[in-house]
Protein backbone atom coordinates (compact mmCIF):
# COMPACT_ATOMS: atom_id res chain seq x y z
CA UNK A 1 0.00 0.00 0.00
CA UNK A 2 2.96 2.30 -0.58
CA UNK A 3 4.22 4.14 -3.62
CA UNK A 4 1.27 6.02 -5.07
CA UNK A 5 -0.89 4.29 -2.46
CA UNK A 6 1.12 6.01 0.25
CA UNK A 7 -0.40 9.34 -0.67
CA UNK A 8 -3.78 8.38 -2.06
CA UNK A 9 -4.73 5.48 0.20
CA UNK A 10 -2.62 5.69 3.33
CA UNK A 11 -3.11 9.45 3.73
CA UNK A 12 -6.93 9.43 4.01
CA UNK A 13 -6.81 6.28 6.16
CA UNK A 14 -4.47 7.94 8.65
CA UNK A 15 -6.66 11.06 8.71
CA UNK A 16 -9.74 8.92 9.30
CA UNK A 17 -7.96 7.26 12.23
CA UNK A 18 -7.69 10.70 13.84
CA UNK A 19 -4.08 11.54 13.06
CA UNK A 20 -3.24 15.24 12.82
CA UNK A 21 -2.76 16.42 9.21
CA UNK A 22 0.84 17.48 9.83
CA UNK A 23 1.73 14.08 11.31
CA UNK A 24 -0.12 12.28 8.50
CA UNK A 25 1.77 14.25 5.85
CA UNK A 26 5.13 13.55 7.48
CA UNK A 27 4.34 9.85 7.91
CA UNK A 28 3.22 9.27 4.31
CA UNK A 29 6.12 11.34 2.97
CA UNK A 30 8.59 9.21 4.91
CA UNK A 31 6.99 5.97 3.68
CA UNK A 32 7.03 7.17 0.08
CA UNK A 33 10.66 8.31 0.40
CA UNK A 34 11.85 4.85 1.38
CA UNK A 35 9.75 2.89 -1.11
CA UNK A 36 10.51 5.09 -4.11
CA UNK A 37 14.19 5.30 -3.21
CA UNK A 38 14.52 1.54 -2.94
CA UNK A 39 12.58 0.98 -6.18
CA UNK A 40 14.74 3.52 -8.03
CA UNK A 41 17.95 1.97 -6.76
CA UNK A 42 16.73 -1.52 -7.73
CA UNK A 43 15.87 -0.28 -11.24
CA UNK A 44 19.30 1.35 -11.47
CA UNK A 45 21.19 -1.73 -10.30
CA UNK A 46 19.25 -4.08 -12.58
CA UNK A 47 19.83 -1.84 -15.63
CA UNK A 48 16.16 -1.23 -16.39
CA UNK A 49 16.43 2.48 -17.12
CA UNK A 50 16.37 3.12 -20.89
CA UNK A 51 19.15 4.69 -22.89
CA UNK A 52 22.87 4.15 -23.17
CA UNK A 53 23.66 6.09 -19.99
CA UNK A 54 21.59 4.60 -17.17
CA UNK A 55 22.43 7.25 -14.59
CA UNK A 56 20.95 10.20 -16.49
CA UNK A 57 17.35 9.04 -15.94
CA UNK A 58 18.06 8.18 -12.33
CA UNK A 59 19.62 11.57 -11.57
CA UNK A 60 16.88 13.42 -13.48
CA UNK A 61 14.06 11.76 -11.52
CA UNK A 62 15.87 12.15 -8.20
CA UNK A 63 16.41 15.86 -8.91
CA UNK A 64 12.85 16.53 -10.03
CA UNK A 65 11.46 14.56 -7.09
CA UNK A 66 13.63 16.40 -4.58
CA UNK A 67 12.75 19.79 -6.07
CA UNK A 68 9.03 19.00 -6.09
CA UNK A 69 9.18 17.81 -2.49
CA UNK A 70 11.06 20.91 -1.38
CA UNK A 71 8.63 23.26 -3.14
CA UNK A 72 5.57 21.40 -1.87
CA UNK A 73 6.78 21.29 1.73
CA UNK A 74 7.72 24.98 1.64
CA UNK A 75 4.36 25.97 0.14
CA UNK A 76 2.38 23.92 2.65
CA UNK A 77 4.40 25.24 5.60
CA UNK A 78 3.90 28.82 4.39
CA UNK A 79 0.14 28.37 3.91
CA UNK A 80 -0.33 26.70 7.29
CA UNK A 81 1.76 29.32 9.08
CA UNK A 82 0.11 32.26 7.34
CA UNK A 83 -3.52 31.17 7.71
CA UNK A 84 -3.08 28.96 10.81
CA UNK A 85 -5.14 26.21 9.19
CA UNK A 86 -3.65 22.71 8.85
CA UNK A 87 -6.69 21.80 6.75
CA UNK A 88 -4.73 22.89 3.66
CA UNK A 89 -3.04 19.47 3.78
CA UNK A 90 -6.42 17.72 3.61
CA UNK A 91 -7.64 19.98 0.80
CA UNK A 92 -4.46 19.44 -1.21
CA UNK A 93 -4.69 15.68 -0.69
CA UNK A 94 -8.32 15.63 -1.88
CA UNK A 95 -7.52 17.83 -4.88
CA UNK A 96 -4.54 15.70 -5.93
CA UNK A 97 -6.58 12.47 -5.66
CA UNK A 98 -9.41 13.99 -7.73
CA UNK A 99 -7.01 15.38 -10.34
CA UNK A 100 -5.22 12.02 -10.57
CA UNK A 101 -8.54 10.24 -11.14
CA UNK A 102 -9.43 12.66 -13.94
CA UNK A 103 -6.04 12.26 -15.64
CA UNK A 104 -6.11 8.47 -15.36
CA UNK A 105 -9.61 8.38 -16.85
CA UNK A 106 -8.55 10.66 -19.69
CA UNK A 107 -5.47 8.52 -20.39
CA UNK A 108 -7.62 5.37 -20.46
CA UNK A 109 -10.12 6.87 -22.90
CA UNK A 110 -7.40 8.26 -25.18
CA UNK A 111 -5.50 4.96 -25.15
CA UNK A 112 -8.65 3.00 -25.96
CA UNK A 113 -9.50 5.42 -28.78
CA UNK A 114 -5.98 5.10 -30.26
CA UNK A 115 -6.16 1.29 -30.10
CA UNK A 116 -9.57 1.28 -31.79
CA UNK A 117 -8.41 3.60 -34.56
CA UNK A 118 -5.28 1.56 -35.27
CA UNK A 119 -6.93 -1.84 -34.97
CA UNK A 120 -4.70 -2.89 -32.11
CA UNK A 121 -7.38 -3.57 -29.52
CA UNK A 122 -6.71 -7.04 -28.11
CA UNK A 123 -9.09 -8.17 -25.40
CA UNK A 124 -7.62 -11.66 -25.16
CA UNK A 125 -6.42 -12.82 -21.78
CA UNK A 126 -2.64 -13.05 -21.79
CA UNK A 127 -0.72 -15.44 -19.53
CA UNK A 128 1.14 -13.83 -16.68
CA UNK A 129 4.23 -15.97 -17.18
CA UNK A 130 5.59 -17.43 -20.42
CA UNK A 131 4.75 -21.12 -20.69
CA UNK A 132 7.45 -23.64 -19.94
CA UNK A 133 8.70 -25.54 -23.02
CA UNK A 134 7.79 -28.77 -21.22
CA UNK A 135 4.19 -27.79 -20.45
CA UNK A 136 1.37 -29.24 -22.58
CA UNK A 137 0.08 -25.72 -23.30
CA UNK A 138 3.42 -24.35 -24.52
CA UNK A 139 2.16 -23.85 -28.06
CA UNK A 140 -0.70 -21.57 -26.97
CA UNK A 141 0.08 -17.87 -26.80
CA UNK A 142 -3.09 -16.61 -25.14
CA UNK A 143 -6.52 -17.71 -24.05
CA UNK A 144 -9.15 -16.29 -26.39
CA UNK A 145 -12.48 -15.01 -25.13
CA UNK A 146 -15.40 -16.73 -26.84
CA UNK A 147 -18.17 -14.45 -28.05
CA UNK A 148 -21.70 -15.78 -28.22
CA UNK A 149 -24.12 -14.04 -30.54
Amino acid sequence: CLGIGGGTIQGPVLLEMGMLPQVQAATTTTMILFTTSSASILFLLSGQYPGPVKYDYFLWFVGVGALGTLLGQTLMATLIQRFERPSFIVFFLAASIGFSCLLMSLEGVLSLDWQLQHGELDLALQPLCPPSPRSPTADRRSVQIKRYS
